[in-house]
């Protein structure tokens, strides 16, 4: 199985953006019929043919562009394309693939040398069938100049998705508390300017291939999918669980969001490079706002620790509030472990359940801080009395409920500027362009206060560049003003350039 572990799953939410992609489709259309040897297809057959292709030769050039060893995950089994399953639109409550066209297309593709084709044995758990795109199409692609700038975002594909408990997409519930309209009507005014904003990514081939290399991995049927590192993907979608509107909710769906957030700093929009802000110790100033108290001013920051303590004591937060009542004694904290890199990774790791791992992962906490996890959990019990009643009691998806609502609310607040500003979001936190930080910071704390009614802290993330003391710039900084890069920007960053290239010749010069 190791071979398929550089895996994400697929796609059927993309539609086509120029001409050459809409060619390449109609002849792929053409051949497959041809393939049937006399088997024609009907006007309406063919509208379906069309429509499943455009989904597959998409999703397969998405993930070329991004990798072209990574592995596309599709499910066979008959329950995903019915009602119920997940490739099925809960909201129009009709199936998005066809489970005979979509099989017979991959069938078509395998046969002709287009794709690689891995079906996984009957009852394997946790992991689907693979696919990825073969050199042969990867040469078609290119002979067409198809890119990720072929690939646009579809505004009928469903962007409110609610899972149940099992992590499974679910019809759309009723609920008082949240207004479905208004959010799908925001999410698309959203995505629709995120499609026309040129989003890139200026480091150095060499870094580029080392956060290749960093976020593969695989993305089975049991978790929660990760953002791939594709260009294409501009766009976003919000994803309630538990069953109910009232619990998650936070926007996925944009490739910045996966990449390792020290790279964050160096992402470009439309031309400017950026500025990223987030809400400072967010979910313990909610917590604290819901029951009158002030909180600390860093709700990560305990007495007796090393600095370097905070991530890991935010994570542990997480985990207090996350987990439900029969985590409260201290018999169970075997269940919590740090995220932490191990010096030695166990070479059955991949075989390894959570439990599993935990072990391993605890006594690497230990080694490097000479005190147990235990302590570090116990330490933010005692620091945060004042909210005790949350910790151990699930409330984590009405905390990710409330922090949505409030990071829609940033983005709307911006695009109605008077001047749009484009924000990316990464849960509670947002980029901009330089030149929009204070038009990020009012609605940041605009959107706080009137949802939460309680001041916020914010804070901003480490720039890529700052310009030098007594410089004085009003508008957006552009790359061309970081002189003194500029000749190593053009030697060293041919991914980088190559995409504003393609960007450019797919919409035109870029407009800051």
């Amino acid at each position: 199985m190791d071979q398929w572990l550089n895996s994400r799953r697929n796609c059927p939410y993309y539609k086509l953006s120029n001409k050459a992609a809409i060619d390449l489709v109609n002849e792929f259309l053409g051949a497959y019929e041809a393939y049937r040897k006399g088997r024609g297809l009907s006007e309406g057959e063919r509208d379906t043919f069309r429509a499943h292709i455009v989904k597959l030769l998409l999703d397969l050039l998405a993930a070329f562009e991004g990798d072209p060893t990574r592995w596309i995950g599709y499910s066979r089994s008959h329950s995903y394309f019915i009602r119920g399953g997940g490739y099925w639109d809960h909201k129009n409550d009709r199936s998005i693939l066809s489970e005979r066209v979509f099989f017979q297309l991959i069938e078509y593709m395998e046969a002709e040398g287009f794709i690689e084709n891995n079906v996984a044995k009957a009852g394997y758990g946790g992991y689907s069938s693979r696919m990825r795109a073969t050199p042969k199409l990867g040469e078609i692609f290119r002979e067409r100049n198809l890119n990720w700038t072929s690939i646009a975002y579809d505004p009928d594909s469903p962007v409110i998705i609610v899972k149940d408990n099992n992590k499974k997409p679910i019809p759309h519930p009723s609920s008082d508390s949240f207004d479905i309209d208004s959010a799908e009507a925001n999410l698309h005014r959203i995505n629709s300017n995120l499609q026309l904003t040129y989003i890139n990514l200026h480091v150095d081939d060499t870094d580029h291939e080392e956060i290749r290399v960093r976020m593969r991995g695989d993305d089975n049927e049991e978790q929660e999918p990760k953002e791939p590192f594709e260009f294409s993907n501009r766009f976003l979608r919000r994803i309630f669980a538990e069953g109910k509107f009232e619990s998650g909710g936070r926007f996925y769906g944009g490739w910045w969001q996966g990449i390792p957030s020290e790279y964050r700093k160096h992402i470009v929009i439309d031309g400017a490079v950026t500025r990223e802000m987030d809400y400072s110790s967010m979910q313990p100033r909610l917590m604290y706002a819901r029951v009158g108290e002030k909180p600390p001013q860093d709700a990560y920051a305990l007495e007796g620790w090393h600095v370097d303590i905070r991530p890991f004591a935010k994570k542990a937060f997480s985990q207090l509030i996350n987990s439900d009542k029969t985590s409260r004694h201290e018999n169970q904290w075997h269940r919590f472990a740090p995220k932490i890199e191990l010096s030695e990774v166990p070479v059955n790791w991949h075989d390894l359940n959570v439990h599993q791992r935990n072990p391993y992962l605890l006594d690497r906490f230990e080694e490097v801080f000479n005190r147990p996890y235990t302590d570090l959990l116990r330490g933010l019990l005692n620091m945060h009395r004042p909210i005790d009643q949350f910790f151990f009691s699930g409330i984590w998806g009405h905390m990710q409920r409330m922090d949505s609502d409030i990071a829609e609310r940033v983005m709307i607040k911006l695009l109605d500027m008077p001047v749009p500003v484009t924000a990316l979001p990464v849960h509670d936190s947002f980029i901009v362009r330089r030149g929009a930080e204070w038009d990020l910071l009012y609605a940041m704390n605009d959107a706080f206060e009137e949802l939460v009614g309680a001041p916020c802290d914010i804070s901003l993330e480490e720039a890529v560049y700052d310009p030098p003391a007594g410089y004085v710039h009003t508008g957006p900084i552009l790359m061309a003003d970081i002189i003194e890069d500029t000749m190593k920007i053009m030697t060293e960053r041919k991914k980088a350039n190559t995409r504003e290239v393609q960007w450019q010749r797919a919409f035109g010069p870029v407009d800051v």
